[in-house]
């Protein structure tokens, strides 16, 4: 599940699972049915946020082969069927999916002066979404008739629905994404459209990527740059503890720190525990009971090869990483600064490779 904030953002990529470095393949089977019993044909079987996924076959049967345990709930969706999020899909070796028929809600229509044209909102909505970098501004969306937007003044919100999953055109990076977009919405601080009195954003969804059947030179280039100082990057040299000028380097407050006052990380059962050290400045709380009580997180700011700074705030003590790089808490780590402009046409796949 990829979840996005403005301001501080948190991405999920599917969203809290567990991991391993295990290298040796492993798969997943398992069979689609509708309420009635019957095989759903056809059905999108894939591990949320990469490349990695399958289509049902006649009988229902899929079976989905990855690299290792990852770090990725395994999604199923079917066209008019509420879509199957399985978290920890390792833990069963053959899953049996029924899936619920999609409610469709009849909207109460409220006649109101509205100032702002769906030409305005989809406007804003895309720019919020895709970016308004080149990356953002190359992706289409080839199915923008299916997003519904409106404008809620009670809350001084711009929302988004969509009952079929969005098809993203990326050709600055070379993917074609199929994303179920759950939730989204830009708050302002007036009833405005203006980017400037934006206070927040999300959006939420489950993604999954396909490469362009022929990928060019200058595609692999625009992907790497991608890579560079994402979030992506980060945790995958954090759970390497790979720090430095020619990477990442680590701020609390104003002051520069060793890596090692900041995190503990330690390979458990095949993955990477990544502890969040508390701030020896900051003195520690005591209970009633005269036990000393440990502040929940911390806030650093990252700098990325001395030029790119962000801010990550860290809201969890504890949390896993995986091989590519995918965290078990992203509900509860989130970014600003440089990391918390990026937006979805500055995404890869977790599964990404140089």
């Amino acid at each position: 599940m990829l979840r996005h904030w403005i301001k501080l953002i948190p991405i999920l990529f599917a969203l809290i699972f567990l991991s391993s470095h295990n290298n040796f393949a492993q798969s997943i089977s398992g069979t689609v049915i509708d309420n009635n019993g019957e095989p759903a044909i056809g059905a999108s079987v894939y591990f949320d946020g990469t490349t990695i996924g399958t289509t049902t076959s006649s009988e229902g049967h899929f079976r989905v082969n990855s690299k290792g345990i990852i770090n990725s709930a395994l999604v199923v969706s079917y066209m008019g069927y509420e879509t199957v999020i399985i978290n920890n899909p390792f833990e069963v070796a053959y899953h049996r999916v029924v899936l619920n028929p999609k409610l469709l809600a009849i909207k109460e229509v409220i006649v109101v002066r509205d100032p702002f044209t769906r030409e305005q909102m989809m406007k804003i909505f895309k720019k919020e979404f895709l970016g308004t970098n080149m990356a953002g501004r190359r992706c289409i969306i080839l199915n923008e008739e299916d997003v519904d937007v409106y404008y809620d003044y009670g809350t001084k919100s711009l929302e988004a629905t969509s009952i079929k999953p969005l098809q993203i055109e990326n050709p600055y990076l070379g993917y074609r994404v199929e994303f179920n977009l759950t939730d989204f919405y830009i708050k302002f601080n007036k009833s405005s459209l203006k980017r400037d009195l934006i206070h927040s954003s999300l959006f939420l969804g489950t993604s999954l990527f396909a490469e362009e059947q022929k990928v060019s030179k200058r595609q692999l280039r625009r992907r790497e740059n991608s890579f560079k100082g994402s979030q992506l990057n980060f945790f995958r040299d954090l759970a390497l503890m790979n720090w430095g000028k020619d990477g990442f380097t680590l701020f609390s407050g104003s002051m520069l720190i060793l890596p090692a006052t900041g995190f503990e990380v330690k390979d458990t059962l095949g993955m990477k525990l990544v502890t969040v050290l508390p701030d020896p400045r900051i003195p520690l709380i005591t209970s009633s009971a005269g036990k000393a009580i440990k502040p929940k997180g911390r806030v650093f700011i990252i700098l990325y090869k001395n030029r790119q700074q962000s801010v990550v705030k860290f809201s969890t003590n504890q949390f896993f990483i995986d091989s590519n790089g995918n965290n078990s808490h992203p509900q509860f780590i989130s970014f600003g600064g440089e990391m918390g402009k990026r937006r979805f046409g500055n995404l890869l796949p977790l599964d990404y490779e140089f």
